[in-house]
């Protein structure tokens, strides 16, 4: 797949050693061969569209473009570098006013006072009939090129030759003119009635040949379209630079050997190209695209050139005619796929004037917008360029459905998009070509495809334009004679003030697929699950799913949930970087920030978002000080017509870093959530809540934040076979690790969701690596090669949470006993909702590894008692060989190890509070050295612990008779991981102190060696 440049101002050098050869065939002798290294500039505009004048896009601040600004660069340029030609991509002289006055008069007049070099003819430089295009062809000081197009009876068009060749800098350059084979669909078919245009492809073929020995470069004109102008650099050989228009896109290329350019449209930049060639060959380049901008002075000689030209239209065309009470969108992108008021008014006007039963209007015969104020003329015939005129036909039903099949035919916006009066259409561009009309109805009632209707259009359709051929054998009830534009102008006038809207005429039915991952906690590598045969996870693999899905060709939206960016030695030794790598690699469109995303601090957090290619969102984060959010809160993306909002809500960060202690706190996530989908109702078409709150928050915030449409969830780990319903909104979530994604396929017409699918898809050994993927994966392990290290050696495995429990824990945990208990524990938020799914991998009880690690740290810090967090220690270790990485999967938080000195009250205080959630496990549960207790999970919570003693170390769990009470004046010494003094513990006391290792330190020399 070739790589595809698009910017307001960028810069590519790439050599091309021997590989871009000049316009002949290998052993053809080359007129400059043994000439040293010469410097070509290729300065190129293209669909200018009568953009003679500075413009002012829509909505935007202030008036680009201007040919006389224009001249002032190109001028500066020749001065720099005499080596220069200016080419022009075609559609050139129709589209203003300013250049429809004169019929294109004013714009070659311009172009001659600048001094282009060669121009290709576009399909709308026939728009004035041909008598008009010759006119301007013989005014023009340089030659309208048209290489693929001849007369009918064979003969060739004299005033559009095929090429010509000029000499720069001591070489001879050759240039080819092609114009599009569309062209009779795309200008009035009446135009050009009496030509023909050829295969570009074999006429280019045919004039290489022909030049190819006579020039040392050849560069071709191509307005052509995409996917004719890379059949030609394809097939033919020997072009070195192929100056590209029609397609309005701003584009640097490179297809095969030859460097494509394209400068978009309306003379918003200059094109540079700077060729170094050598023995005809070219050997670098270096292209930029130059913005035109009010900062540029004007040419002075240019200006005097159009001003007589201004001065007349101005005359005419300053009348107001009436005011605009709304803005008229007629934005390019707009009126070419979708309803708009001002399609609607165009419409409405045709269907009156003709006294139609509905009318059909092509977008592409609307040009332009209009702002909220008065309408003068002149934005009249601006809107409304061409001189078209309003026909009445009878058409049957049938044909009405062919029309509006015609119109929304092509997989990318065209001109041939149906505006309609009188009527109503959905549509799926989803489904195959020529079968994408649902419905439509005719004065509210469904289309009968046998009855004939009356139907207004304009006479470039009724021709047969735009592909609209079944319009040019109806019969003809009515041709008024006037021009589209002095009809709108007419209504105008008469109406005095307008305010069309968008009715709901046009509906679209809209498919998107979201894929989403949560909590990957660093996984970039596959890893082993000792309950499962073979690896799971690995962004490489997850690269190819997401691959392959958009290759199905529907609209992807890739989204994840927090919790990413830390978690393994690979991800804590590059601060994850190549979590952040790979996610641009696979292109990730947003990500929630998650509180483990804190765990470094704020300063890599920052740096990592400057790297990634995709935002860190998250809405309710703040400075704790100001109140400033230290990220943006949401994101709107546009996918297949359907505007998404992507908001997001974070959990309280992990204040384990002085950047973060005191300085970062959380907004209540519902209040934000309610501040934000109101703000951006109306905005939107879909809210989407990319949450790490957790599962529970979530569902409170889909019941208090109404107008949510969807949750992707993270945070809790949680594995949902099936999406939530809560509310209006659905919750879903994978688990964790990325050992499935999840992949939603929404159904959507008119912005509103109607049908969703959702289905996990696994993560494992089936799947392919992605090759770029993998290789950033394998350059992050190759640079810590120490991860690798075995430290130990595991007899069995040991669970992070156990899978199999004793006869009294299962009847404990079984469902009908936990679901009172889990409605008491939730009531206060949640009473009245069904019970979810436990977390699988937090504790509810004493585990092997649990043992391991609190006897590491006791025995590490020669302490009394050991205590630790549950929800801490992430993930087992299987049989066999533990490395350093391992390690980091285990335990993979920066925490040193704290001493302190508290009372036996305390400690049971701890113990309560780990036991307070049971029987929903909870990362609060406490695995302890030194120390054995009961508890009972009935009572409420601060009552369960019931025994507690103080032993040798022991790897099993031994409840023994309970201790007396305890007294408030015992002291034991009890060594902690720092972040248990972070958490809503009771409150130490006595003497405490920080003890030098990491607890994962402590683990290394605690693990059994073989």
């Amino acid at each position: 797949m070739h790589k595809r440049i698009a910017s307001v101002i960028m810069a590519a050098v790439l050599l091309v050693s021997g590989l871009m050869v000049a316009g002949c065939p290998p052993e053809a002798p080359v007129p400059g061969e043994g000439v040293g290294p010469t410097t070509i500039t290729i300065l190129h505009t293209g669909d200018l569209h009568g953009r003679l004048e500075p413009f002012k896009p829509w909505k935007a601040e202030e008036y680009i473009g201007g040919i006389a600004r224009i001249a002032t660069l190109v001028n500066q340029i020749r001065d720099e570098q005499p080596n220069t030609i200016l080419l022009d991509a075609g559609d050139t002289i129709h589209g203003t006013n300013l250049a429809n006055l004169s019929k294109g008069e004013s714009v070659i007049a311009a172009m001659n006072a600048i001094g282009y070099t060669a121009m290709v003819v576009g399909n709308h430089d026939f728009n004035y009939e041909l008598g008009v295009l010759q006119e301007r062809a013989e005014q023009a000081e340089f030659p309208i090129l048209g290489a693929n197009v001849q007369y009918k009876i064979g003969e060739p068009v004299p005033f559009l030759p095929p090429h010509t060749i000029v000499e720069v800098g001591g070489l001879k350059i050759g240039i080819i003119g092609l114009v599009t084979t569309y062209t009779p669909i795309v200008t009035h078919p009446r135009n050009v009635e009496d030509l023909e245009f050829l295969d570009p492809v074999t006429v280019t073929r045919e004039i290489v040949e022909q030049i190819g020995p006579q020039v040392d470069l050849i560069v071709l004109l191509a307005h052509i379209g995409t996917a004719e102008e890379e059949a030609v650099l394809r097939e033919v050989p020997g072009i070195a630079v192929s100056v590209s228009g029609h397609t309005h896109e701003q584009r640097v290329d490179q297809i095969g050997n030859v460097i494509l350019v394209d400068s978009a449209e309306y003379g918003k930049v200059l094109g540079r190209l700077d060729i170094v060639v050598e023995n005809g060959v070219v050997t670098s380049f270096h292209h930029g695209f130059l913005p035109i901008t009010p900062a540029i002075e004007e040419d002075a000689a240019v200006n005097a050139v159009i001003t007589p030209y201004r001065e007349a239209l101005q005359a005419e065309l300053a009348e107001v005619i009436g005011e605009a009470e709304v803005a008229l969108d007629g934005e390019r992108a707009d009126i070419r796929s979708k309803e708009t008021n001002l399609g609607n008014l165009v419409a409405d006007v045709i269907r009156e004037r003709a006294g139609a039963d509905i009318a059909i209007q092509n977008g592409g015969g609307i040009r332009a917008s209009i702002d909220v104020g008065p309408i003068t003329l002149e934005e009249i015939f601006t809107v409304l360029p061409f001189d078209n005129y309003v026909v009445a036909l009878e058409l049957t039903g049938e044909a009405i459905w062919q029309a509006l099949e015609n119109g929304v035919s092509d997989e990318s916006p065209t001109g041939a998009f149906p505006q309609v009066s009188g009527m109503t259409f959905t549509f799926d561009p989803a489904r195959p070509s020529g079968d994408r009309v649902v419905e439509v109805t005719i004065g509210g009632t469904p289309l009968e495809l046998d009855r004939t209707y009356i139907v207004a259009t304009n006479d470039f359709l009724s021709g047969g334009g735009d592909k609209y051929t079944m319009l040019k054998e109806a019969k003809v009830v009515l041709e008024t004679g006037d021009f589209l534009r002095d009809a709108v102008a007419a209504y105008i006038r008469e109406k005095g003030k307008i305010h069309p809207v968008v009715e709901g005429r046009i509906k679209i039915i809209s498919h998107l697929t979201i894929l989403h991952t949560n909590d990957l906690h660093g996984r970039a590598a596959p890893f082993d699950r000792p309950d499962v045969t073979g690896t799971v996870g690995g962004l490489a693999r997850i690269a190819t799913v997401i691959n392959e899905i958009r290759a199905e060709g529907q609209p992807v939206l890739v989204l994840d949930s927090g919790d990413t960016l830390h978690g393994t030695g690979i991800a804590h030794y590059t601060q994850g970087l190549v979590m952040i790598e790979a996610m641009n690699a696979i292109g990730y469109d947003a990500m929630v920030v998650g509180n483990h995303e804190f765990n470094w601090g704020l300063t890599p957090l920052f740096a990592s978002q400057e790297t990634a290619t995709f935002p860190f969102l998250s809405a309710n984060l703040v400075y704790t000080e100001t109140g400033e959010r230290l990220f943006a809160p949401y994101k709107i993306i546009e996918r297949a017509g359907v505007r998404i909002g992507i908001l997001a809500v974070s959990a309280t960060p992990n204040l384990q870093h002085d950047e973060v202690i005191g300085i970062v706190s959380r907004r209540h996530p519902v209040e934000v959530a309610q501040e934000f989908v109101a703000a951006l109702q109306g905005e939107v078409d879909l809210m989407i809540v990319l949450s790490h709150l957790g599962h529970f928050e979530d569902r409170t915030v889909a019941m208090f934040a109404p107008g949510i449409d969807l949750i992707l969830s993270g945070h809790t780990h949680f594995l949902l076979t099936e999406p939530l319903q809560i509310g209006g909104a659905l919750i879903v979530e994978n688990g964790w690790l990325g050992e499935q994604i999840g992949r939603l396929d929404m159904t959507i017409e008119d912005g509103e969701l109607i049908a969703i699918e959702h289905r996990l898809i696994r993560i494992d050994d089936s799947i392919a690596h992605d090759p770029d993927v993998e290789a950033i994966v394998a350059a992050a392990y190759a640079d810590n090669p120490h991860l690798q290290e075995i430290v130990g050696y595991a007899v069995d495995h040991l669970e992070s949470s156990p899978f199999v429990l004793t006869p009294a824990a299962k009847a404990l945990l079984d469902r009908a006993q936990l679901e009172p208990l889990i409605a008491a524990v939730l009531q206060d938020v949640l009473a009245g909702t069904v019970v979810l799914p436990l977390r699988a991998t937090d504790s509810s009880q004493e585990t092997a590894l649990g043992n391991i690690v609190a006897d590491s740290i006791r025995l590490s810090a020669a302490a009394d008692i050991a205590i630790v967090h549950s929800g801490w220690i992430r993930e087992g270790i299987a049989k066999g060989a533990i490395t350093k990485g391992d390690i980091f999967r285990i335990y993979p938080f920066d925490m040193p190890i704290l001493v302190h000195s508290l009372t036996g009250v305390q400690i049971v205080q701890l113990l309560e509070r780990g036991v307070a959630a049971i029987p929903v496990p909870e990362g609060g549960f406490l695995q302890v050295s030194g120390l054995r207790f009961s508890f009972n999970p009935l009572p409420r919570r601060a009552e369960r612990v019931e025994a507690y003693t103080s032993t040798e170390w022991s790897l099993s769990w031994i409840v023994l008779t309970p201790w007396p009470a305890p007294s408030s004046s015992m002291v034991s010494l009890c060594v902690t991981p720092e972040y248990l003094c972070g958490m809503p513990w009771p409150t130490t006391s006595g003497h405490t102190h920080r003890f030098p290792p990491r607890l994962r330190a402590g683990l290394y020399y605690r693990l059994p060696h073989e």
